[in-house]
């Protein structure tokens, strides 16, 4: 999964010759499940109270999404190498985000 996520942008390039393409995909099938209130699972970004150690950060995790929107995170179950780069992603963002002067 993570090298898909990793190189998405270049296969959309690859095959459309731009990236607004994936993006313009994304939002189509979020708005999607939501009208049509399919519960699907997808990766989106909301606020979570703590990701591996980190308070108070917004980051994409896998969600339950329906006509009423966020039903709930998933539990993940990532090893030791995994966790370590979650919990590293999640201070970056954590730090952009209080960078910006955003509050909690």
């Amino acid at each position: 999964m993570d090298n898909n996520v990793r190189h998405a942008a270049y296969n959309i390039i690859e095959g459309k010759g731009s990236t607004y393409y994936g993006i313009g995909g994304a939002l189509a099938r979020i708005v999607n499940v939501i009208l049509h209130d399919q519960r699907s699972v997808l990766t989106v970004c909301t606020p979570i109270d703590e990701v591996e150690g980190v308070r108070n950060v917004t980051v994409s995790l896998p969600h339950l999404i329906s006509g009423d929107g966020n039903l709930g995170t998933f539990p993940l179950s990532p090893d030791k190498s995994e966790t370590t780069a979650l919990r590293s992603s999640t201070e970056i963002v954590k730090e952009a985000i209080e960078s910006i002067g955003v509050s909690e």
